[in-house]
């Protein structure tokens, strides 16, 4: 008898527990679920502001490759072929960007002087497809494998100083994908960026 009692007085009891256990998992999952939401629209905003971030840089790339095409040391030296003339402006410009890679190539394709590796010159670089869109009058921008890892780079032609129409050359500049590069976005971005 007593202890149908105690079944009848614990019973209560075991019904208010277990209403406060579904309350408390109930709970839980709605918290789950929003700190999932809050988590996934933060990193789709970290994402936009990196992707804005990269557009930045490319845009960049690109802005510096149409002014060195445009500038007159650049069109003299790629017509004339004078790598000494070119590999001297494009030094100080690599230096005064800070980009990673200033690349100048003549009407043919050869690689005239390299900012970035002024010891290598007189290379046939005619066949890269960059140089081919030059050639067609076409700016391009891609991020491709190189000697020191990826790099975003634009492709600009060259023309004549005053001849326009008349295509001369090609110039490059780009930035290496490397730890300075995720520095420099997560800076832009407000980010942490890792390139991989």
């Amino acid at each position: 008898m007593q202890s149908e009692g105690q079944n009848q007085a614990t019973r209560p009891l075991q019904v208010v527990v277990t209403f406060v256990a579904m309350v408390m998992s109930l709970a839980l999952m709605v918290m789950g679920v929003q700190l999932y939401t809050s988590l996934d629209d933060k990193t789709r905003e970290a994402l936009q502001h990196a992707s804005t971030a990269f557009s930045h840089v490319q845009q960049q790339t690109y802005s510096y490759s149409r002014m060195m095409a445009d500038n007159a040391v650049v069109q003299r030296g790629a017509w004339f072929n004078n790598t000494g003339m070119v590999l001297d402006y494009g030094t100080s410009v690599l230096k005064e960007l800070k980009v990673d890679e200033i690349t100048v190539q003549n009407r043919d394709g050869v690689i005239l002087a390299q900012a970035h590796a002024p010891d290598k010159f007189n290379i046939a670089g005619g066949d890269s497809p960059a140089f081919q869109y030059a050639a067609q009058g076409k700016t391009v921008s891609r991020v491709e494998r190189g000697e020191s890892g990826f790099v975003i780079q634009t492709t600009s032609p060259i023309y004549h100083e005053t001849e326009k129409a008349r295509f001369v050359g090609a110039v490059t500049v780009g930035y290496t994908l490397n730890d300075g590069m995720a520095g420099l976005l997560r800076d832009l971005s407000g980010v942490d960026v890792l390139i991989v």
